[in-house]
C-alpha cells in the first residue's frame, strides 16, 4: 500500500470481533476496545491502520511535511534521494542477475528493499478516514526511527506532536484523545 496521494478507496468492511476475525488483527487494539466497551457500556469499533516497523513520517501527510522546511530537507528530500538510491541499486540488481542467468548460475544475494517513501502510509490508510466521527486513537509506534540512532529520536521527538495535530485536524476534533503507547 506505498501511495504518492492520497487515496479515498478503502477496500475494507466492519466485522464482528470473533475468532476467526482476530488473527492478525492488534491484540492492543483488541484489549483495550475491549475494556472499553465494558467500561462504556457501549459497542466500540476499531479501526486497524498499522504496518510494523514504519517510521513516523510515513503517517503524516505531505502537507504538514512540506510546510516545515527542516521536514521539507530532512525527510521528503531525503526520502526522494534514498529512493533514487534504491532504484539504482535494483537496477544493478537486476544486471546481474540477468548476466549471472545467462551463464546458469543463480544470483546468491536478495533484491535491494525499497525504503519508507514519507506519506504512504498516511496516503493509503488515514486520508480516506478523513472526516469520520474517529473518538480516540493507540498510538504505538517510534521503535523504527530509533534505528537511525539520535538523530531519528530527536526527528521522532519533534514529528510526533505534528502528527497528533494532524490528524486532529483531519478528524476535525481538536481535542481527539491519543493513547500513546511506548
Amino acid at each position: 500500500l506505498k501511495l504518492n496521494k492520497p487515496t479515498n478507496n478503502v477496500n475494507a468492511s466492519w466485522q464482528l470481533c470473533a475468532p476467526e476475525s482476530v488473527p492478525g488483527f492488534s491484540a492492543v487494539a483488541y484489549y483495550f476496545a475491549r475494556d472499553l466497551q465494558k467500561a462504556l457500556g457501549v459497542p466500540v469499533g476499531i479501526i486497524h491502520t498499522s504496518w510494523g516497523g514504519s517510521p513516523a513520517e510515513v503517517w503524516m501527510s505531505d502537507q504538514v511535511l512540506s510546510a516545515n522546511p527542516e521536514y521539507k530537507k530532512d525527510i521528503i528530500d531525503s526520502g526522494a534521494e534514498k529512493y533514487k538510491k534504491f532504484e539504482d541499486n535494483a537496477a544493478a540488481w537486476e544486471k546481474e542477475k540477468a548476466d549471472l542467468e545467462k551463464d546458469g548460475k543463480k544470483i546468491t544475494r536478495n533484491r535491494p528493499f525499497p525504503p519508507w517513501r514519507p506519506t504512504e502510509l498516511y496516503n493509503g490508510m488515514i486520508a480516506p478516514l478523513a472526516g469520520l466521527a474517529v473518538k480516540g486513537v493507540i498510538w504505538h509506534q517510534g521503535y523504527n526511527n530509533a534505528l537511525d540512532g539520535m538523530p531519528g529520536v530527536i526527528l521522532y521527538r519533534a514529528v510526533l506532536p505534528e502528527l497528533l495535530r494532524a490528524w486532529r485536524e483531519a478528524f476535525g476534533d481538536p481535542q481527539l484523545p491519543f493513547g500513546i503507547l511506548s
